[in-house]
């Protein structure tokens, strides 16, 4: 964990951070430089690793972290619980993966009570998604196959790994829960050259257009930080190799995370 006291990286930001001397939210030096010089030594992992490119990879900005009157953290960021690391909850994970597939703005399209306007951005949006699902499926998988083909096999694969459903003579039934696709936590592997997984940046909030912006501090990850992808896979419409090669391309070409239209949560 590094040279510091404080192994619960989650702990210390939430909680030490304050200073508890004077029961003041005022920051606290001594925790915001452990945070700062956190360092993970590399682990054994065997599966999917991606490693963060510049500028790195924000976690968690929809928790509060309410340190008002110092130049801190002044936003939240998200650690597991038991560890005190930075993990991607597995959950978010899923969600960001199923985003490039077709099936939600689908839903979006066909809902009668949505505007005109909505329907028609949400059926572009889905055109690119299916069109975006063709360009990364395994070739031998649609070769042989029409348009309308290669939408129903995607819509099944999205069935399937992320409701746990097949379709069987048009109607859908759920798998057993031992043969559904889980995604599990991820987590870091290993810190950049120097060990090093935290870093400080930057928010230029402008409250008033003529007036001068209010710097927000948050926490993120750095660049050069590997992080481990697990997931339990299982054949079906594509082999559990071919959905975690998918995976991998929605990740590297999406992101995760926080802020990923301004660069963050890019992975290489």
């Amino acid at each position: 964990m590094g040279n510091t006291n404080y192994p619960n990286y989650g702990y210390l930001f939430y909680y030490d951070y304050y200073n508890s001397e004077n029961n003041s939210v005022s920051k606290n030096n001594k925790a915001h430089d452990a945070i700062l010089n956190a360092k993970v030594s590399k682990k054994e992992f065997e599966g999917l690793q991606l490693k963060t490119i510049y500028p790195g990879l924000v976690l968690g900005t929809g928790y509060t972290h309410n340190l008002k009157g110092a130049d801190g953290f002044k936003i939240g960021f998200y650690f597991d619980h038991t560890s005190g690391l930075p993990v991607i909850p597995g959950a978010s994970i899923k969600g960001a993966l199923r985003n490039a597939f077709p099936g939600r703005q689908s839903k979006i399209y066909k809902n009668p009570k949505n505007k005109l306007v909505q329907k028609r951005r949400a059926k572009k949006i889905e055109e690119a998604k299916y069109n975006y699902m063709a360009s990364i499926l395994p070739s031998e998988k649609i070769k042989n196959l029409n348009q309308t083909e290669i939408e129903n096999l995607i819509d099944e694969i999205e069935l399937e790994i992320f409701e746990g459903k097949v379709k069987e003579e048009g109607k859908e039934k759920k798998l057993p829960t031992a043969k559904r696709d889980t995604f599990f936590n991820a987590e870091i592997i290993k810190g950049n050259k120097n060990g090093e997984i935290f870093g400080d940046d930057y928010i230029t909030h402008h409250k008033d257009p003529l007036k001068n912006p209010t710097p927000l501090m948050f926490l993120k990850i750095l660049p050069n930080v590997t992080w481990g992808f697990n997931f339990k896979l299982h054949d079906g419409k594509i082999s559990a190799k071919e959905k975690e090669i998918l995976f991998e391309k929605i990740i590297l070409y999406f992101g995760l995370g926080a802020k990923t239209n301004l660069g963050y949560g890019q992975f290489e």
